[in-house]
């Protein structure tokens, strides 16, 4: 089977859903597929398999990923402006730069993603799993964090002012940027 070019793989999805593109992945044994710099701009990507996909640059504002699956999916410096992602797969996915104003990852599986340089102000990511994530340089101002698995992550020089960490689980590891959950005192 010949490869699709962005044009016909956008096509496919937007005339025939996601379960005619979810074939064709199958179909092609998830091959890495290059979908940079493409507007999807508030479609319903309800259970797609984008995973191994480049989507840097690409325009996803508005789009529904519930329960996506995203491994290795690369976003970087892709436009996800209030898109949700409730109970994706998004592992080890590549955030960095991107545009994540309130988008929403609760239950979320965001094990070893990488978010520096994100800017995901107002994001949700209640009760995600974020071990081992990336969130360096990060603009994280009104993140909502509640019940999120924090264990291994990296919050250095990250803007985290009025983040909201209730009930977080974090581990030793977990290295924190200019806000911390209720209870924890910065070590001297």
């Amino acid at each position: 089977m010949n490869p699709l070019s962005k044009a016909q793989l956008l096509e496919l999805l937007v005339q025939q859903g996601v379960e005619a593109f979810n074939q064709y992945r199958r179909d092609t044994e998830f091959d890495f597929i290059d979908l940079s710099n493409v507007d999807f701009e508030a479609l319903d990507l309800t259970g797609i398999n984008l995973s191994q996909a480049n989507l840097n640059g690409s325009r996803l504002d508005f789009c529904i990923l519930e329960n996506a699956t995203l491994i290795f999916t690369s976003f970087l410096k892709a436009s996800l402006r209030e898109t949700v992602f409730i109970s994706a797969n998004a592992t080890e996915a590549d955030f960095s730069e991107a545009d994540l104003y309130q988008a929403n990852f609760t239950g979320a599986d965001l094990t070893e993603c990488r978010f520096r340089g994100a800017d995901a102000a107002q994001a949700q990511f209640i009760d995600a799993t974020l071990s081992g994530a990336n969130f360096q340089h990060a603009y994280l101002n009104d993140a909502n964090f509640s019940g999120a698995t924090l264990s291994g992550a990296d919050f250095q020089n990250a803007e985290m002012e009025w983040a909201i960490l209730t009930g977080v689980k974090y581990s030793e590891a977990t290295k924190w940027g200019n806000q911390l959950p209720p209870g924890l005192k910065q070590p001297l």
